[in-house]
């Protein structure tokens, strides 16, 4: 089994830095440029003033000159700098909400070719038992030789496959919905960039979010449902937390599977809709749909793992799913 990597604290408002070097470090390090600087600069023109000055009253303005040249050029440097790196971070922040708003969009679609799949296959269920019903029916207007229950139940019959056929279009609906394709790629390297795009959404920014991802292989996986799952269990978490709690992101090895676990300090899943959470319609939110959990439920299931809802070490939930490792075939660990 691979250790689990060490959790590292997510800032809300900044991006992610490069690897070996955190922002603090790389903030001392220009500082401590920047002071240098000065500090040679300082020494150097003030020795060269006292040299070729010829008085007091000279070398004061030569010191005021050389003071007001090297606030102007630093102040040009300055404003150069911050103009780049403003330009860069609202290039990257127009990036992340076209990302953003194309999940969005493409989640909808989904959800809702999810939710006419879901609404064909239970109408499907009742129709064979009408159907079933209907036939009994059609017996005993045979054996009583009753011609106009005969019609009538010729005519419900009728309305029956009508409805089959309303509800195989319903299917088709769902199938043809957008899903991802399913791609080669390191799953912890998915996980990490849905947190980046999920952590924007104004129900997550101001949330204290830690992540802890333990490095995968490169195995196959759809990246889109893994995206929008994580996403999705995100925003559960900023709601249940007020959007102001404590959360923490881990995947780590577990025994045949990868284990994403979604820890949140909120109040937590009562024990009996811990089984129903992740039913289609099942909401506990006064404008929920029930259908964001069923994404995930489904993410699950696709890449031969399940979800489950659980305490967590933080006082409130714990939403967790499992990824089957490519040579494992074996039951998801509970």
């Amino acid at each position: 089994m691979l250790s689990q990597a060490t959790p590292s604290h997510i800032p809300n408002d900044s991006s992610e830095s490069g690897p070996g070097t955190t922002p603090f470090q790389l903030a001392l390090i220009l500082a401590g440029v920047y002071c240098l600087f000065c500090a040679v600069y300082i020494v150097l023109s003030t020795g060269f003033a006292a040299r070729i000055s010829q008085s007091v009253p000279e070398m004061l303005n030569i010191e005021t000159a050389k003071g007001l040249a090297f606030v102007l050029l630093t102040g040009a440097l300055f404003f150069v700098s911050a103009w780049t790196l403003l330009t860069r971070l609202e290039a990257e922040q127009m990036r992340l909400r076209k990302q953003a708003t194309l999940l969005v969009d493409v989640e909808q679609r989904s959800l809702a070719g999810l939710f006419a799949g879901s609404i064909a296959h239970d109408i499907n269920n009742m129709l064979t038992v009408a159907q079933c019903q209907l036939g009994e029916l059609s017996d005993i207007a045979a054996s009583k030789a009753s011609g106009d229950l005969a019609v009538r139940a010729t005519a419900v019959e009728s309305s029956l496959q009508e409805i089959s056929k309303l509800s195989g279009r319903l299917a088709k609906i769902g199938l043809q919905q957008p899903r991802g394709e399913w791609t080669v790629g390191e799953l912890s390297t998915t996980i990490a960039r849905a947190v980046t795009i999920g952590r924007q959404h104004l129900r997550v920014r101001r949330c204290d979010i830690s992540l802890s991802l333990e490095p995968t292989p490169s195995s196959r996986h759809n990246a889109l449902l893994v995206t929008r799952s994580v996403i999705n269990l995100l925003i559960n978490a900023g709601d249940a937390t007020g959007g102001r709690g404590r959360v923490e992101i881990k995947l780590f090895r577990d025994g045949d599977y990868y284990a994403l676990e979604i820890h949140d300090n909120g109040p937590g899943v009562p024990p009996e809709d811990a089984d129903r959470v992740f039913e289609e319609c099942f909401t506990t939110k006064p404008d929920g749909t029930g259908l964001g959990l069923v994404i995930v439920a489904v993410c699950a299931r696709e890449h031969g793992g399940k979800a489950q809802v659980k305490p967590s070490e933080l006082g409130g939930a714990c939403f967790r799913m499992t990824f089957a490792a490519r040579e494992s075939h074996s039951t998801p660990p509970g």
